[in-house]
């Protein structure tokens, strides 16, 4: 499942609001023709439905500072965890539809789990207009710097000798790392626990204290501990120029292993 994100208002603010938010993101530093009608007075929040570390966060600070150049205003980040995005979803739907706040959603925040809620209280597609584009990122499967695996050969051959040994977190149940995890565990035939984190920085700390074997999160936000040796990614849903010689699902017989991360 490969997607694009954006940027997102209330559907019910169509116009010129909407339309200068994302001319800055489309055309970069251009008048914006919302400041000829007196747009924006007062401060710009930006809710982020995941806890502070993770690719949606960053993301959203550093499109944060540059909204705030451009409309010359504060722009406030507003992180607002749980649920997989739910709750910070939510919390969207119930502010006042005058273009001062923004979503910074991704596809499990928008989608997975508002199909996976018996109730949900918005439709996304009705209720929810997207006016920016952030970027993607693939998912990244890693592991613990201690694990006697160290390439997804070896993992896949010692989970299938040790079913149900293996503890595996995702941040966010119904996110796009649990949709990664449940994609590894049916594609290479292993079973596995789960834990799950509600948020990014539980789960690192999780991992790098030895309390998990594997975990999936994107590999934006894998990648300072990857980096420092803290984990070792071992899969990537695409393969990544930033990554070289790690495989992607396709190259090693798992061609379901493909959903990546979009921030919208």
């Amino acid at each position: 499942m490969s997607t694009q994100g954006y940027i997102v208002g209330q559907k019910k603010i169509f116009g010129w609001v909407v339309w200068a938010i994302g001319l800055v993101l489309i055309i970069g530093p251009a008048p914006l023709l919302a400041q000829q009608g007196g747009y924006p007075s007062k401060p710009v929040t930006i809710i982020v439905p995941y806890g502070p570390g993770g690719i949606n966060d960053v993301a959203s600070r550093i499109f944060a500072g540059r909204l705030s150049k451009e409309l010359k205003v504060p722009v406030v980040i507003d992180n607002k965890a749980g649920g997989g995005g739910l709750i910070g979803a939510a919390a969207f739907f119930n502010t006042s539809p005058d273009g001062y706040t923004l979503l910074a959603a991704s596809g499990s925040g928008v989608i997975s789990v508002v199909q996976l809620s018996k109730s949900p209280a918005f439709d996304p597609r009705k209720d929810f207009l997207p006016v920016g584009y952030l970027g993607d990122t693939p998912g990244a499967m890693s592991v613990a710097k201690n694990a006697p695996f160290k390439t997804i050969e070896e993992f896949l051959k010692y989970a299938r000798s040790n079913p149900g040994k293996l503890r595996g977190g995702v941040a966010n149940l119904g996110s796009e790392p649990h949709i990664l995890f449940e994609m590894v565990c049916k594609q290479g035939k292993i079973e596995s626990k789960m834990v799950p984190y509600p948020a990014t920085g539980g789960l690192v700390t999780a991992i790098m204290g030895g309390h998990l074997d594997w975990m999936t999160l994107s590999a934006t936000a894998t990648m300072p501990y990857h980096k420092s040796g803290d984990v070792k990614i071992v899969l990537l849903t695409r393969r990544s120029a930033e990554f070289p010689g790690i495989p992607s699902g396709a190259d090693v017989g798992m061609p379901g292993v493909s959903i990546n991360h979009w921030m919208t």
